[in-house]
């Protein structure tokens, strides 16, 4: 019995040896042939060329901007002008005009032009009717630095639309105007205009806060890898844009300060917690979207499923009389809302 015990023991260690090992060569051969898939056929020059039905095509797609400057270039505001070599390149003997010519579109920037240096002399007139000193202001001149409008906006668009640094701004400015600004010039300009700029700021937001509603928003950016919130507070008359590092932590409630305007915005915690509760608004879009997200389960003609499509029913009633004056169609919403409500409330009670 021990004997046939032993024998059976080494024949299965033989076994289990020669499975490892065929499971070793498997492993092989089997990453062998996936890098021979990778390297011969995934790159895709042998998959086949069928065309996929919902792919986009390529160039622009329907209802995207256009972006052609060929085609909608006014070739007929540009300027012509026509050249003619007076001997051959080769022989250097003389050339005749000729009528036939060859045409060619040139579009090109001006580098290095002619710095503006002018030193302004305002007459201090008096006006004897409202007593007071009058002086008049070149339109290129801005109240906070001898450098000009240009000079600004370049800096600005260098440093907050391209993210250009101090050195790089000197630079473009040197090569393709010829003015000559050192790094603290740039920092000096911008510090400059920081101040003079931070009262006509809160201004804005004294006149946004002012008025009868507001538009609110926000979305978010990476900076450097870090999360970033833009905020946005507008109405009919002026727009603020407020950054900050967070999407909530009182920055509404900065925003919105005593306000008494109403808000329309997207219900976002933040909002809620820092507007009084009958003075938030909701715009359609949000209102159809936090309907279809509560009754998204709701069965066919069930009382979820009415009211949703009731709502849908009603956005497209401005379109429907779009005809009816702007008080008008108000009215009539309002009228249909209110029916709305008042069925809801009354299929919930069960009256």
């Amino acid at each position: 019995w021990e004997e046939k015990y032993r024998k059976v023991k080494e024949e299965y260690e033989k076994v289990k040896k020669d499975n490892e090992k065929l499971k070793t060569e498997i492993d092989k051969l089997t990453k062998t042939n996936a890098r021979y898939q990778v390297s011969l056929f995934d790159h895709g020059n042998f998959k086949s060329q069928e065309v996929d039905k919902n792919k986009k095509d390529k160039g622009g797609q329907i209802g995207h901007s256009d972006t052609n400057r060929e085609q909608r270039e006014d070739y007929s505001t540009f300027e012509r002008r026509r050249g003619y070599a007076k001997t051959c390149g080769k022989c250097h003997k003389p050339l005749n005009r000729v009528n036939s010519t060859r045409e060619k579109t040139l579009i090109d920037i001006v580098m290095n032009p002619e710095t503006l240096k002018l030193i302004l002399s305002s007459e201090r007139q008096w006006c004897s009717t409202c007593k007071h000193e009058i002086n008049v202001y070149h339109p290129q001149s801005i109240p906070f630095t001898e450098y000009g409008l240009n000079t600004f906006m370049m800096i600005m668009i260098l440093r907050f639309k391209s993210h250009s640094s101090l050195k790089n701004i000197t630079d473009v400015l040197s090569i393709s105007h010829g003015l000559l600004l050192s790094k603290s010039d740039i920092s000096n300009i911008l510090s400059q205009a920081k101040k003079y700029l931070q009262s006509r700021y809160e201004k804005l937001i004294k006149e946004i806060r002012g008025g009868n509603i507001m538009y609110n928003d926000e979305t978010g950016w990476l900076v450097n890898g870090s999360s970033a919130w833009l905020w946005i507070m507008t109405n009919e008359k002026a727009t603020v844009y407020f950054a900050a590092e967070s999407r909530g932590r009182g920055i509404m409630e900065e925003l919105y300060g005593t306000s008494k305007a109403y808000s329309m915005h997207d219900g976002l915690a933040s909002y809620l917690k820092a507007i009084p509760q009958n003075k938030s608004l909701y715009c359609w879009a949000h209102v159809l979207r936090f309907t279809f997200e509560e009754t998204f389960e709701a069965k066919k003609y069930s009382t979820e499923y009415y009211f949703r499509k009731k709502l849908v029913d009603i956005y497209h009633l401005k379109d429907k009389y779009s005809y009816l004056k702007k008080n008008e169609i108000f009215s009539f919403l309002k009228g249909e809302l209110d029916q709305l409500i008042n069925q809801k409330s009354r299929l919930s009670y069960g009256y």
